[in-house]
């Protein structure tokens, strides 16, 4: 399965990542952050700096990366890409 991550200022494709069994257990920040995709973020995953949120307002650190397909489906966007 193929994650695209988009760029909301750009509205281009900033990556595609392909997705393991393994990588659903992750939330979406430490999953992004593994495959090289800047994701803001002050308070290294706690929840109270708010700067890793997504352009749904969704906070990346708070969310697993299976519940998020779920929910979104298998494409991100950021602000500030």
């Amino acid at each position: 399965m193929q994650f695209i991550v988009k760029g909301k200022a750009s509205g281009k494709i900033v990556k595609s990542l392909e997705i393991t069994r393994d990588d659903f257990e992750l939330n979406l920040m430490d999953f992004l952050l593994r495959n090289s995709i800047p994701v803001a973020s002050s308070c290294a995953g706690v929840g109270i700096c708010k700067k890793c949120t997504t352009a749904s307002g969704l906070l990346s650190c708070s969310l697993a990366l299976y519940d998020y397909i779920n929910l979104f489906g298998a494409t991100i966007e950021f602000d500030y890409l």
